[in-house]
């Protein structure tokens, strides 16, 4: 064989040689990666949803009263839910008639709940007074409980 014809030999398999190299690197590659990928995915947890929750406070409006900036807002609460709701606090705020001004607010709770659990089935008589400054004609509130699911009834 000729000189010319060794070396382009040469030159072949050692193209072959690199080409066969390549594809086994991106072989590899690609087996690196979809035992990755799958060892990932097997591995993260599916988000659970959070539990339900179970408990809700009815409070029922029974008497209201606004008199010389004074607020009263008496009435019963009661755990119309399936679990118990721990130190159940009612909020009342007081807003001017265009309800864009917070004038006052109070916290209070059902009588003998607070640092208590309220069992479901329980209720208690609730009180809040708020002196309201500036002692405004009219004025508008909301009563709520932050921490708890609650609906409000008005008698």
């Amino acid at each position: 064989m000729s000189k010319g014809k060794t070396q382009a030999m040469s030159a072949l398999r050692t193209a072959g040689v690199i080409v066969l190299g390549v594809f086994l690197l991106a072989l590899i590659g690609l087996l690196i990666y979809a035992a990755h990928k799958d060892a990932a995915t097997a591995t993260v947890p599916t988000p659970l949803s959070p539990p339900p929750n179970l408990a809700k406070l009815r409070l029922t409006v029974q008497e209201t009263s606004y008199v010389n900036g004074e607020l009263q807002v008496g009435g019963v609460a009661e755990n119309i839910g399936q679990e118990a709701i721990f130190n159940p606090t009612l909020e009342l705020q007081i807003y001017d008639t265009g309800g864009r001004a917070l004038l006052a607010e109070e916290k209070t709770w059902p009588a003998g709940q607070q640092w208590q659990n309220m069992e479901p089935g329980q209720s208690a008589a609730f009180h809040c007074v708020v002196q309201v400054p500036s002692a405004p004609s009219k004025v508008r509130w909301i009563l709520s409980v932050p921490d708890a699911p609650f609906e409000i009834v008005e008698q």
